[in-house]
């Protein structure tokens, strides 16, 4: 894949875009909300269940298609595509940037290196699932038993998902582990706050 060649900033697309914040910057969100009472909803989009509302930004019928503009001429819908493909866009690893394998729904295939990364992702999401569903006591007498070996599959797991799934959030994971962990034991050591490498 071939890297957008003009710096951003340089971008004539940029500098309009750059030109007309100057020019709309000081504008007051009621100033304009008092000229164009439909604002909301004309700055304003609804899809699959969501309700974004961008009015009470300072933003014009300008602002958006420059903005747009600005879009096409970084080939951002081309860029889009390679990466929900599964393309080495991430330039600096030259890698797959795969955050949308993570959000992906079961049976969807993106495939990096002849490997379905949704399925690899999905498999952990549901071993994850049925830890958690697993009774409490369970989970405390498994956990006193065996608790070195769990901590260290815990962080096995989380930095094998976080290889696949750059924004994975290890911090998260592991303050939810330490939450569920305790509640039932006091002496419970946690697991590492970093991943293992």
């Amino acid at each position: 894949m071939t890297t957008v060649s003009t710096e951003l900033t340089l971008r004539p697309e940029w500098l309009a875009l750059h030109r007309h914040f100057t020019e709309i910057g000081r504008l007051h969100l009621r100033a304009l909300f008092a000229a164009d009472p439909a604002r909301a909803g004309r700055f304003s989009a609804e899809a699959a269940g969501l309700y974004l509302d961008y009015s009470r930004q300072r933003i014009t019928t300008d602002t958006r298609r420059l903005l747009c503009e600005l879009a096409e001429a970084c080939a951002l819908p081309r860029h889009m595509a390679a990466m929900f493909r599964g393309d080495p866009i991430n330039t600096t690893e030259h890698r797959a940037a795969l955050h949308v394998a993570l959000r992906a729904p079961a049976g969807e295939q993106i495939r990096v290196g002849g490997r379905d990364v949704v399925a690899d992702v999905h498999e952990v999401l549901t071993r994850m699932e049925q830890l958690l569903a697993i009774d409490d006591s369970v989970v405390n007498d498994l956990y006193l038993t065996h608790r070195e070996i769990l901590t260290a599959a815990f962080a096995m797991q989380a930095r094998d998902l976080g290889r696949l799934i750059d924004d994975f959030d290890y911090a998260e994971a592991l303050s939810l582990v330490r939450n569920l962990l305790a509640a039932h034991d006091t002496n419970t050591p946690s697991p590492p706050d970093t991943p293992p490498t």
